[in-house]
């Protein structure tokens, strides 16, 4: 770290302390609520799928999984006349299923490398949590969908670069709580979903519109979108092209929208993946309590250290109103 962006650090660190009522950033804080707020909205615009997804912030470690939304009808009507009273009918619903928050490390190293090419610029305080809360956002990504597991006292990223012992994802939540919903196979034994002109189905439009009538009309919200893998999705794009009939024909108008459905395809996701859901159906619990945090100069590693920790649990609001496929059971025919 040179000189210049010495100084630059240090105003930072400063100015992080007072802003959480500390004398030190280097000695690790616990993060008052309001302050939670702001650096979990901060992690949550780290990514553009994340945001359209449910950060939970809750007061204690474990409680009821809670569905918003209104899964249930409000309208009706009551017979008063015999003193029965009316009701409201409230929009969030806490089901018999529990999250669990667990602690998770989001400790990131910045080389002084790139501290060094940001420290000239007016927004170096702008431009440094801006790559902390992206990798942040990116990993809460990966947890959500190929985390198995939260057993691991310590966990390894190098057997496991998708963090699958990390905690348990969305996609795990699923396939343990609600099997029904998770597709590994068409024929029976066959362990395959055959795509193709000889397949279970001739094309992903139609996987997809069959994907979608296991979803209960009850436990839609209409807030649906296609969650699709970029395999899957060339795959998709590539029959559109080879079906031209017309040079006029709106290929960018098809493409846009997957059985009726818009459509993503997050960071991190399986090339071969499909989920059909209201992402706000995806929810993270954070608890309020948890998030502990401290910055200090790491000059044996050469880096600065943003040490943050929080207790968090990956949970899906209502188990009906998601299905997915086993990604690694596709097959093109």
């Amino acid at each position: 770290m040179n000189n210049a962006t010495r100084v630059v650090f240090n105003l930072f660190c400063a100015s992080l302390a007072t802003n959480h009522g500390q004398t030190s950033a280097a000695q690790m804080f616990t993060v008052a609520p309001d302050k939670a707020m702001k650096i979990i909205s901060a992690i949550q615009e780290g990514d553009a799928f994340l945001k359209q997804t449910s950060l939970l912030p809750v007061d204690n470690q474990k409680g009821r999984v809670i569905s918003v939304g209104a899964q249930s009808s409000v309208a009706s009507r009551t017979d008063t006349s015999g003193g029965t009273k009316r009701a409201g009918k409230s929009l969030s619903a806490a089901s018999e299923r529990s999250y669990d928050c667990r602690q998770v490390n989001f400790d990131v190293a910045i080389p002084y490398a790139d501290l060094d090419l940001w420290a000239h610029l007016p927004e170096f305080h702008k431009r440094a949590m801006e790559a902390v809360s992206r990798v942040r956002s990116t990993d809460l990504l990966k947890i959500g969908f190929y985390g198995n597991s939260d057993d691991a006292a310590t966990t390894n990223s190098t057997t496991y670069p998708l963090l699958q012992d990390v905690g348990k994802g969305w996609l795990q939540t699923l396939i343990d709580e609600k099997p029904a919903n998770y597709i590994t196979e068409i024929v029976e034994a066959s362990g395959k979903i055959k795509i193709g002109a000889t397949g279970d189905f001739k094309n992903v439009d139609q996987l997809i519109g069959d994907m979608l009538t296991q979803i209960p009309v009850e436990h839609r919200t209409g807030n649906e979108i296609v969650i699709i893998g970029s395999g899957l999705l060339a795959s998709r794009d590539s029959a559109l092209l080879g079906a031209i009939t017309s040079p006029t024909e709106d290929v960018a108008g098809k493409s846009s929208m997957i059985a009726g459905l818009k459509h993503v395809t997050p960071s991190f996701f399986p090339d071969n993946g499909l989920w059909i859901t209201d992402p706000k159906n995806l929810q993270i619990y954070i608890q309020n309590s948890s998030i502990r945090r401290r910055v200090t100069d790491t000059p044996e590693s050469d880096c600065v250290t943003d040490w943050m920790s929080k207790n968090i649990d990956h949970n899906i609001g209502n188990l009906d109103a998601i299905i997915a496929i086993d990604a690694a059971a596709v097959e093109f025919v």
